[in-house]
């Protein structure tokens, strides 16, 4: 069997920051979430949404035919939506990418896989760390769209293009 099919440890961290001016609302993250304890969240952004299961997570390991080769990875994840606070001052999907890149890189990790972000495309990169015994796979996938943006005094909207993205997937085996 494929040791990546042995994973014990999966974490799927698939945050999106969304910069929806409107959003003026609390910004505490959701009741009993929190950040993945080896990636810490993009600052000035709260989490949304939170949810933790046993699945199966696609990663890209390559390029096949011009599109990404995918991977399948089974173990515990974990999937984490963040917003953004301050729309004036929310990230690109390349700084989003390069972030993260960098933050495994220094705890010795590597790109196995890398799509930048081009017009109406944020881009997708798939790293991997070994750390506690275990090999943890890493996921960042931006994603462009627009968000709602109340404009006039009288009510009416305009859109105005925001990013929102998905970070680390890891995968551990031992």
């Amino acid at each position: 069997m494929n040791p990546i099919r042995r994973c014990l440890d999966t974490l799927l961290v698939a945050a999106a920051i969304l910069a929806a001016p409107g959003l003026a609302l609390a910004q505490q993250d959701i009741a009993k979430s929190k950040d993945h304890p080896l990636l810490t969240r993009y600052p000035n952004s709260h989490i949304t949404e939170y949810e933790k299961n046993y699945n199966a997570v696609e990663f890209a390991v390559g390029t096949q035919g011009g599109e990404p080769r995918r991977q399948s990875v089974e173990g515990d994840a974990t999937i984490l939506r963040y917003f953004h606070n301050t729309p004036e001052k929310q990230p690109s999907p390349l700084q989003l990418i390069r972030n993260y890149q960098n933050a495994l890189k220094g705890i010795g990790g590597q790109v196995v896989y890398e799509r930048l972000p081009k017009d109406g495309d944020g881009g997708e990169t798939t790293m991997r760390v070994a750390t506690g015994g275990k090999d943890v796979w890493v996921r960042v996938e931006p994603d462009i769209f627009s968000a709602p943006r109340r404009a006039t005094r009288s009510g009416s909207w305009r859109w105005r293009r925001s990013s929102r993205w998905s970070p680390p997937t890891s995968c551990s085996t031992s």
